[in-house]
């Protein structure tokens, strides 16, 4: 039985910080609630709140940092900037019906590539955050997204990939 290689990779990401989100809070003193979601393949994780920022930082005892499964290096990582509005429930089915994303503003997304990127390298990255995925030449800047990345070998893939090498010699 062959396994596939790239099941013994991860993709770790951790979220540093934004920059120059837009309020969508009303009043006065009110401002963005920041959360971020990640997806990966079939998988989502979202950072904590951040109350009142518009350049929020997710300190290191925070929810920020997740550690994904590859199942291929041409998944792409998806990430989306939210505004975070605590809405009460009225019953135990709420959560269930209505979609998370409704009721809580999306401020920016991105996707992101991964195939470029070089195993057991730390990458801290800067992206610009935008509306939509579309590449129009009007796209606004809805501010930026600060993360590090980092894709790891697992153990058992160097096992695997030198007891085949040695094999073969």
């Amino acid at each position: 039985m062959t396994h596939s290689p790239y099941l013994l990779l991860e993709l770790r990401v951790e979220i540093l910080g934004c920059d120059k989100l837009p309020n969508k809070d009303l009043g006065f003193e009110n401002k963005t609630d920041a959360i971020v979601s990640v997806a990966y393949g079939n998988c989502v994780a979202q950072t904590d709140v951040v109350t009142d920022c518009l350049s929020p930082r997710w300190l290191p005892w925070s929810q920020r940092a997740f550690v994904f499964r590859m199942s291929h290096p041409c998944v792409p990582l998806h990430l989306a900037v939210f505004d975070y509005d605590d809405i009460p429930l009225v019953g135990s089915l709420v959560d269930e019906i209505l979609d998370w994303t409704q009721h809580n503003d999306r401020l920016g997304q991105l996707t992101i590539g991964l195939t470029n990127f070089r195993p057991s390298t730390d990458y801290v990255l800067v992206y610009g955050l935008f509306k939509d995925d579309s590449f129009a030449d009007t796209r606004k800047n809805y501010g930026s997204i600060t993360i590090r990345l980092r894709i790891e070998w697992r153990g058992a893939f160097i096992d695997y990939f030198c007891c085949n090498l040695l094999r073969d010699i």
